[in-house]
C-alpha cells in the first residue's frame, strides 16, 4: 500500500473549448475561445502548479487548441518545467508557420481527429477536413513531428470499419 501514488501522472487540458468545426459528437461552438477561459498568465500559473505537484504529462486538447494564440508560448512553457506534452486537433489550422512554432516549443507529437473514410469524416466534421487533415499528416511528418490518430466511432460508420 506504500507504493500508491499520491500525486497525479497525467492530465488532459482543454485549453479553449473555441473551435473551428462543427462536429455533431462534441460541444464547442465557436470560432474564438470563449468568456472566462485563463488567460495567458492564468495558464503559466497552472502550468507552475503542474510542476508544483509533480505532474510528468499533459495533453493539450480543446475544442481547438490551436486556436490560442498563445498555445506554443504555454507548450514552451511546458517543455521548460520539465513537462512532456502532445497536442490534439483536428489539423486544420496547422501551416508551416505553426508548425516552425511547434518544433520551437519542443513539441514532438501531435494527435489528429480522423473519423472515417473522406465523406463521413467531411459529413462529421466539415467539408473538405478530411483532405486538409492528409496533406497535414504529410506535412508533420515531413517536419519530423510524430503523428498519432484519434477516431470517434460512430453507427453510421461501421461500414467504414473493416473487421476480421
Amino acid at each position: 500500500m506504500n507504493d500508491f501514488i499520491k500525486e497525479p501522472i497525467a492530465s488532459v487540458w482543454e485549453v479553449t473549448m473555441g473551435c473551428n468545426m462543427r462536429c455533431m459528437h462534441c460541444g464547442s461552438s465557436c470560432e474564438t475561445p470563449l468568456e472566462g477561459e485563463l488567460t495567458t498568465a492564468e495558464a503559466l500559473d497552472l502550468i507552475s502548479q503542474m510542476k508544483e505537484v509533480g505532474l510528468k504529462y499533459v495533453a493539450l486538447s480543446g475544442g481547438e487548441p490551436t486556436i490560442r494564440k498563445d498555445i506554443f508560448l504555454l507548450a514552451r512553457a511546458l517543455s521548460d518545467s520539465g513537462i512532456s506534452f502532445s497536442l490534439l486537433s483536428n489539423g486544420w489550422l496547422i501551416d508551416e508557420k505553426m508548425i516552425s512554432k511547434a518544433i520551437d516549443s519542443n513539441l514532438s507529437y501531435i494527435t489528429m481527429s480522423l473519423d472515417g473514410l473522406q465523406e463521413t469524416h467531411d459529413r462529421i466534421r466539415k467539408p473538405q477536413s478530411f483532405i486538409r487533415i492528409m496533406s497535414t499528416l504529410d506535412l508533420l511528418s515531413k517536419n519530423g513531428i510524430k503523428t498519432g490518430i484519434v477516431t470517434t466511432l460512430y453507427k453510421q460508420r461501421r461500414y467504414d470499419v473493416r473487421t476480421r
